[in-house]
């Protein structure tokens, strides 16, 4: 029972070490993250993106233009 319990630990160790650059550079923002929309605008690799509520809003990357900032 005690060896199934640290071998049960050591597994969750393990992918926690391995998994946690995965999870790192999903969470990167992009170059357009943040920006206001008068910015924005003028980048040719970003998009504005409009919702129903202004606070809603935000920029975004178009599709395949950029990479995570770093």
């Amino acid at each position: 029972m005690k060896a199934k319990l640290i071998a049960a630990v050591l597994a969750l160790v393990v992918g926690i070490v391995f998994m946690a650059p995965i999870a790192k550079a999903e969470v990167e923002k992009s170059k357009c993250a943040g920006l206001k929309k008068a910015e924005c605008k003028t980048d040719k690799d970003c998009t504005w993106i409009n919702k129903h509520k202004a606070s809603d809003s935000f920029c975004k990357c178009k599709p395949g233009k950029c990479k995570p900032a770093k």
